[in-house]
């Protein structure tokens, strides 16, 4: 039975990465159905986190909070501070996308503390990543360039490949906001390296757009049109519903920064 409960919890995983949202509901539903039959709380734990990843995508606000919150009193009741931690991330994340900038902090600092207790120095470069767009999205960005700057440092240190594309997917934003093309342009072309050989489509999609809108800020419609139809084609083949919507998004605010909800750590379950 648990064997069933694991595999279904990775289908739903899978399948809302790919933005199968309905399938994956379905899936997480049987996977929760068996592990509490099973009283295996551990399991409960999980595949809610993974649900709320779910609700978070599709803008269920209160569907997330509810599953974050069970999983959460889950993972303290099992002294699971890596989960917890896990879990508190997310949740940040969604607070910050509902402009909720003093709760997304606090929970920050939450997950941050975790994280410390852990010695889990990833976790903390993912916690520096969220406060830096929060300082971004405060307008501080001298403090948002130093905050990514710490967090890429650690994943380079600790040879956090994905973690070190992601903080260079942040600074090339952050140049984007400051209307600074040149200085965000190897920024993007440095993550999407990482990101092609790794084969993560979500990153890659991102730094694509990345740049397309530095060809955009830079007079250079061709170029700008070829990046994101590469972006595209990336979505398609990734049949990746969220990033489709970004980029529609980017159509209708083409010098606008990458939106938060397109960025790469959104799809990772650490």
């Amino acid at each position: 039975v648990l064997g069933e409960a694991k595999t279904l919890g990775a289908i739903g995983d899978i399948d809302r990465r790919m933005g199968r949202y309905d399938v994956a509901r379905a899936a997480y539903g049987d996977a929760l159905m068996l592990y509490r039959k099973e009283v295996n709380r551990a399991g409960v734990a999980n595949t809610l986190r993974g649900l709320g990843e779910l609700e978070r995508q599709i803008g269920n606000r209160e569907a997330a909070i509810a599953a974050y919150t069970e999983a959460r009193e889950l993972y303290r009741a099992l002294t699971d501070r890596q989960g917890e931690a896990n879990t508190l991330l997310s949740y940040a994340e969604l607070l910050r996308n509902a402009n909720e900038a003093a709760n997304a902090r606090k929970v920050y600092t939450d997950a941050q503390r975790l994280y410390r207790l852990e010695r889990d120095r990833a976790g903390q470069a993912f916690v520096l990543l969220g406060l830096g767009d929060l300082e971004r999205d405060e307008g501080q960005l001298d403090k948002a360039r130093a905050t990514y700057d710490e967090a890429r440092e650690i994943f380079r240190d600790d040879r956090v490949r994905f973690g070190e594309a992601l903080a260079l997917l942040s600074l090339g934003d952050l140049e984007i906001a400051r209307r600074a093309p040149n200085t965000a342009k190897p920024f993007y072309t440095e993550a999407r390296m990482i990101l092609y050989r790794d084969r993560v489509m979500f990153g890659e999609i991102h730094s694509l757009t990345g740049l397309s809108l530095v060809e955009r800020l830079s007079n250079n419609p061709a170029k700008a049109i070829e990046w994101s139809r590469g972006a595209g084609a990336v979505a398609a083949q990734a049949r990746d519903a969220v990033s489709t919507a970004a980029l529609a998004h980017l159509g209708q605010h083409p010098t606008a920064a990458p939106p938060a909800y397109m960025r790469a750590r959104y799809y990772a379950l650490r």
